[in-house]
């Protein structure tokens, strides 16, 4: 089975027409075919349960065992965004009283365990992403979490409940360090002044008293207070009260988010000297980074950079014909976006053509 698996992402890896997916393309040709490696009957309607009801609603698959909801599974397309999609899900899967429950896009898979404690994006106890991960590892977490044997046997469940577990145990001592920490300075220890002794006579020679350490730790214990770390935010927080329905709070993204997703120095310094050219074409060009790409914009975006672990992607407004026709040696990818044509790039990729694109587009919107 692990092999199988294995075979599986390998090939999708290098079918660049599931960018163009669907939602029912996504089911089809990756969720299902992978539902039936895990030794699921996905030929069987009471088995693998599609458009399930609950309530007024649906949930796209049910996986069931002996007439018995056990996993609900939400699909959307290829590249669909799964931030905005969890609460529906979630809640249902709550009502339901369902242990393990899906969100994917058929390339991240979100795994939660609904009816723990804490926020659901705590209760979110693995991503597996086809692309991005090893796929000996994709393999492993796959049967671990969905294969229908471990689920049937409450092996998937004990997993998972591992994988949580380890989780809140470090979320716990990481929010209690610093409290650790500023206990000990507001009084110290008999240790911590020892040491500090210690410390102060192998370095100059000469042991001071107890008291002397002591005073110097009161005298200075506000700056050697650490401040409650700030609770990371997991997504934009929608306005409430007077401002307009459905608007959100900004969220920021920065450069360094993106490079430091990046794994090979070699392509660091690739994105790193495309962003420098482009931004050098003019000074009215402006660099935004969101939560996939980093823009780059003047009256509108012509350009975005998209980075992955060993490789990136540039999407140009340009038609692809006319990419194709200039510089036939792009790596240009099919896609569903018919504004901008995407390109797949590494260290060898040729910065200067990218550049004269960029600069074609860019002349475009003026």
């Amino acid at each position: 089975m692990k092999q199988t698996i294995i075979q599986f992402i390998n090939d999708l890896r290098l079918n660049q027409n599931i960018y163009s997916y669907d939602e029912a393309a996504t089911k089809q040709a990756i969720i299902l075919r992978l539902l039936h490696i895990l030794g699921w009957d996905t030929f069987s309607a009471e088995e693998v349960s599609p458009e399930y009801t609950v309530k007024s609603d649906r949930v796209d698959f049910s996986l069931r065992i002996n007439e018995t909801n056990k996993v609900f599974i939400e699909a959307k397309r290829v590249n669909k965004d799964l931030e905005k999609e969890q609460d529906q899900l979630l809640k249902y899967s709550f009502q339901e009283g369902i242990k393990i429950s899906i969100l994917t896009n058929g390339i991240q898979w979100w795994l939660y365990l609904p009816l723990n404690e804490g926020s659901w994006e705590q209760r979110k106890f693995y991503t597996i992403d086809l692309i991005q991960q090893q796929p000996e590892n994709i393999a492993e977490k796959l049967i671990d979490f969905l294969m229908k044997e471990n689920i049937s046997t409450g092996i998937a469940l004990k997993n998972a409940e591992l994988i949580y577990k380890s989780r809140q145990k470090t979320r716990i001592i990481k929010d209690t360090l610093h409290k650790a920490w500023n206990k000990i300075v507001s009084v110290p220890d008999e240790l911590l002044i020892e040491l500090m002794s210690e410390t102060t006579e192998s370095i100059c020679g000469y042991k001071p008293e107890m008291e002397i350490v002591e005073k110097f730790i009161s005298k200075h214990k506000d700056r050697l207070h650490i401040s409650e770390p700030k609770a990371k935010r997991v997504k934009p927080t929608t306005l409430k009260g007077k401002q307009k329905k459905g608007k959100t709070l900004p969220f920021k993204y920065s450069i360094e988010d993106h490079l430091n997703y990046i794994q090979l120095e070699s392509v660091k310094t690739c994105v790193n000297e495309l962003r420098k050219k482009i931004k050098a074409i003019s000074d009215d060009i402006d660099e935004r980074p969101t939560k996939y790409h980093i823009n780059f914009k003047s009256t509108v975006i012509f350009f975005h950079i998209y980075v992955q672990i060993k490789q990136y992607w540039v999407g140009v407004k340009l038609p692809r014909p006319e990419v194709e026709k200039t510089f036939p040696d792009l790596d240009v990818r099919p896609h569903k976006d018919e504004v901008f044509t995407q390109i797949r790039c590494n260290e060898n990729t040729d910065i200067d053509q990218l550049v004269s694109l960029a600069e074609q587009a860019y002349e475009n919107t003026l």
